[in-house]
């Protein structure tokens, strides 16, 4: 039985062009699970998860013109659901070490994008904005219709960072991490606009609604980062295990890049792309029930977030040129309920 299991997992959650890349990951590993087995030193542990999950991508940036606000610019990519399929392998080396291997992938379901714009005094003076003095003088809305994620992590665990008791067991592991989304928005729906139909401003009065099914922005944001990885488990029954895992990324860098097909100032790949150097975290709290000897099932909820502050924003002009500007903050997180099964060869 134990033979035949990862093909059974393997025809039971393959299904999608998007799972590819786990398909290409689950076939070297199964292949290499009999010498595998045979270089492993205690035990190789093969998990399959599904995340039930919803993600946020925001950020802001600052042009320093003194016709607009501080930020100039925000937009918010918010409420990215996403159902994502995850497999996880660790193993024992004859050493005494530990290696784990983590990739996910999932398709974005549903989502909005909210674009919004400011003045300073001084433009909303200029423009003529039925609001005076600073404000936002534009909100729109896009639905976010595709694309979907990607995720792999590779930890290293040395041998003498792991702590073992009879009630619990603490795993300390350097990690690398790359993590990566796209998001296609369609459509334009202006919600607040105080200077309509002004041309430089480009603001529909609020209410109108254009472009529908047409896609506007693609967006796609790339974090990669080293980990300090702290995995614990504590037992509190024969059959009931609490995990808690904490990893905290000092190393993060951020390649983020827009295509805003619609605009004709702007090249088209990329149109604006944001780079930075930041930091992340990851947090999950699960509960573990062995089924039998070699199998179990959990239950948890998973936290993960990376940010970086004060970088550099550059928008690249159809003819060829570029300007830059202050990129405020920028912003990734994701969280939601994780479940799944183990099985332990």
């Amino acid at each position: 039985m134990v033979m035949w299991m990862p093909w059974i997992i393997l025809r039971l959650i393959i299904c999608g062009e998007r799972d590819e890349k786990i398909r290409f990951f689950l076939l070297i590993v199964i292949t290499s699970i009999g010498p595998g087995r045979l270089l492993a030193q205690e035990d190789m542990t093969f998990t399959f998860n599904i995340w039930v999950s919803q993600g946020q991508t925001k950020w802001r940036h600052d042009t320093q013109h003194y016709l607009y606000g501080r930020p100039t610019s925000e937009l918010d990519y918010q409420g990215i659901d996403s159902q994502v399929r995850e497999v996880v392998i660790f193993t024992h080396l004859p050493t005494g070490h530990g290696l784990r291997f983590t990739m996910g992938t999932g398709d974005i379901d549903d989502g909005t994008l909210v674009d919004d714009d400011y003045f300073s005094a001084s433009g909303a003076i200029n423009y003529g904005a039925t609001q005076s003095g600073a404000h936002r003088f534009s909100r729109t809305h896009s639905d976010i219709d595709g694309s979907g994620l990607f995720y792999f992590k590779g930890e290293f665990s040395p041998k003498d960072f792991m702590i073992n008791t009879s009630q619990a067991d603490i795993r300390f592991s350097l990690g690398l991490h790359r993590w990566q989304e796209e998001y296609i928005a369609t459509g334009v729906r202006s919600i607040e606009c105080t200077v309509p139909l002004v041309p430089d401003v480009g603001c529909l009065p609020a209410g109108s609604s254009v472009l529908s099914g047409v896609t506007v922005i693609t967006n796609k944001v790339e974090w990669t980062g080293v980990g300090i990885v702290m995995d614990s488990l504590f037992n509190f029954s024969e059959n009931f295990i609490l995990k808690l895992d904490v990893t905290y990324y000092p190393i993060m860098r951020l390649v983020n890049e827009d295509i805003h097909h619609l605009r004709s100032d702007l090249a088209q790949d990329p149109s604006i792309k944001m780079t930075g150097n930041g930091t992340g975290y990851d947090l999950a709290a699960t509960l573990q029930y062995h089924l039998a000897e070699n199998i179990s099932l959990h239950l948890g909820y998973r936290v993960w977030e990376r940010s970086v502050k004060n970088q550099t924003i550059t928008f690249y002009g159809a003819s060829g040129g570029s300007s830059s500007a202050d990129l405020m903050n920028f912003k990734t997180h994701r969280d939601g309920v994780v479940a799944g099964f183990d099985f332990q060869f």
